[in-house]
Order: structure tokens, then C-alpha cells, then sequence
């Protein structure tokens, strides 16, 4: 699908709060496509969600989906082993107890994990909860362009 297009059908979100810097800075204006009922949401990706309890808007990543079992911590998360969140991995016994995402659930986490109300907090996220696909960095002019991937990301093996 061409860019114009997408451009069309996303929905246009402010992004507040710290808890995706550096991917995200407070202030900058993104563009987010919604997520069909049958699009499912892909570790990795950036997503516009409604959180649990509170029905607040926020944008997340998501870390691990169906089935995956994740282990929480302050700074991060293990996702089946593989830490996601700060560059320093602290010993997996550290963290909470493991916790498994169900059918149709998935763990949503800040980039900046030690600034960030994410699923740490409010436990996996259902696929329903999840509004769209966070794609495109419209506002500052400065910073358009597609939505950049944090420099843990690659370090990540089952991402490749």
C-alpha cells in the first residue's frame, strides 16, 4: 500500500510522556494505522493501544504475543529468555514470577522501560485493546519518517 493512502486511513496521535524515548520524544506527532480485525500485531512493532483498566490511549512496543512467557522486571522484561529493555541486563532471578500471554494477548513495553507504565503493570494486553500500528513520525519536520527502531532491537536474535 502506497504511502498516501496509508497516510489517509491512520489516525493522527501526540505522543506524551517519556516512556518511548529515544524511539519517541514527548510532543512529536505520529501517524498510526488501525489494526483490523484480522491483522495480528507483530513482535516489534510500534502500537497505538488502549490500556487495560484505564482505556487511556498510549503507544508501546510489542514484546511478546501469544503463548510467549515473559518475565518482568524495573528496567525490562525477558520475553522466552531474551531480555528486552535497558542495554544493562540485570540476573532473570531478579525478576517477577514468569507470566504467560494467552490466546490473543500481548505484552506491551515502553522503550524506556524505567519511565513507562506498560504491561509490567497491567499484565498482557488483549488483541482488542490494540487500536493500530504506529508507522510514520509526521511532526517535527526534522524528525519525519518511519518510525525508527531502538538500538536494542537488533540485538535481539528471534527478532531476525
Amino acid at each position: 500500500m502506497n504511502w498516501a493512502l496509508r497516510a489517509v486511513r491512520s489516525r493522527r496521535l501526540r505522543v506524551v510522556g517519556l516512556s518511548m524515548t529515544p524511539t519517541l520524544a514527548p510532543g512529536e506527532v505520529v501517524l498510526a494505522e488501525p489494526c483490523g480485525p484480522h491483522r495480528t500485531p507483530e513482535t516489534g512493532e510500534v502500537v497505538w493501544a488502549r490500556e487495560p483498566g484505564s482505556g487511556l490511549a498510549v503507544v508501546k512496543r510489542v514484546v511478546a504475543g501469544p503463548g510467549d512467557t515473559v518475565v518482568s522486571h524495573p528496567s525490562g522484561c525477558w520475553v522466552n529468555g531474551q531480555w528486552w529493555g535497558s542495554s544493562f541486563e540485570p540476573d532473570q532471578a531478579a525478576g517477577q514470577a514468569p507470566e504467560a500471554c494467552g490466546p490473543a494477548q500481548y505484552y506491551l513495553l515502553g522503550d524506556n522501560p524505567l519511565q513507562s507504565t506498560d504491561s509490567r503493570s497491567y499484565g498482557p494486553a488483549a488483541r482488542g485493546f490494540i487500536e493500530g500500528r504506529v508507522w510514520l513520525v509526521v511532526w517535527p519536520v526534522l524528525r519525519f519518517g518511519r518510525v525508527p527502531r531502538p538500538a536494542w532491537f537488533d540485538r535481539d536474535p528471534f527478532l531476525t
